[in-house]
């Protein structure tokens, strides 16, 4: 499922209060930080905002869980 950059926008904002508040925020996906981007909007407009969560969400703790 991809979002419209409307979407994009509302998660951008969420992710970015909640790193701003110090709050600590889980995000479970089946595809590497690296491919966020092309799997969460296909639209131009939104690489900045993309770029922005995947930093965002990636200073922690990452765990990559790969098939054996």
């Amino acid at each position: 499922m991809t979002f419209t950059e409307e979407g994009i926008k509302i998660l951008y904002h969420l992710i970015k209060l909640r790193d701003d508040l110090g709050t600590s925020t889980l995000f479970s996906c089946q595809y590497s930080p690296d491919e966020w981007g092309n799997q969460l909007s296909d639209e131009k407009e939104c690489y900045g905002k993309l770029d922005g969560i995947r930093r965002r969400l990636t200073t922690g703790f990452t765990v990559l869980i790969e098939k054996a």
